[in-house]
């Protein structure tokens, strides 16, 4: 709460109070990584890639423009062939980032 007071010349004042809310939202800034990688060989490492609470959704794409897969969550091996695609995510904050990603054995 502000409260403010206002004098004047011969000492008449006015009195106005004016609340403030602060909503302490997190600014952490959300953004993903411009590679990734996923691999097949079974060994539990680069299986998944986990964009839960980061994003609306993720759309991905082949080297010739066509959209191959599409989630609101994670993407895991069996999604996608090997080879190098180009991923488009909308954040949760609404910015729209690009990257790319390789899936390789």
């Amino acid at each position: 709460t502000l409260l403010v007071i206002v004098y004047d010349t011969i000492n008449q004042s006015t009195v106005q109070q004016i609340l403030f809310i602060v909503e302490n939202f997190s600014t952490e800034e959300v953004v993903l990584k411009n590679r990734y990688l996923l691999t097949v060989n079974n060994d539990d490492k680069n299986d998944v890639i986990d964009f839960t609470n980061k994003v609306e959704w993720v759309k991905i794409y082949d080297t010739r423009g066509n959209l191959v897969y599409e989630t609101k969550s994670k993407i895991e091996k069996s999604n996608l062939k090997f080879g190098y695609y180009i991923y488009k995510a909308k954040l949760k904050n609404g910015k729209i980032q690009i990257g790319s990603l390789v899936v390789i054995k």
